[in-house]
């Protein structure tokens, strides 16, 4: 299922995950109705959310670490106006990805 979104907490005390709804109008009043809703364990929404956001923070670090090594000082070519190049990026991820997947 596609449509969930990982936001930072307007406190900043961590992510909060928003599960897929829909929207309608019932008397001109809006409503929005859940797609994913549990039958019997209420609890299996909340198991849900932590294995999205346990997704979200490994992705994260895996991504900080291509940035890292692909950006590492002597590394990163500049480009003339002082921005580094993405396409050492894109490589290292490319790289990491074709290597995760067994691709050649």
């Amino acid at each position: 299922m596609i449509g969930f979104s990982v936001w930072e907490r307007r406190t900043g005390s961590g992510r909060n995950v928003t599960f897929p709804a829909r929207q309608n109008s019932v008397n001109g009043e809006r409503r929005s109705f859940a797609l994913l809703r549990p039958t019997l364990d209420t609890a299996a929404q909340d198991r849900i959310r932590d294995l999205i956001l346990q997704a979200y923070a490994e992705q994260e670090t895996e991504v900080s670490q291509a940035v890292r090594r692909c950006c590492s000082p002597g590394r990163s070519p500049r480009q003339p106006h002082g921005r580094a190049d993405p396409l050492p990026l894109v490589a290292a991820l490319a790289t990491d990805v074709q290597g995760r997947c067994g691709a050649a």
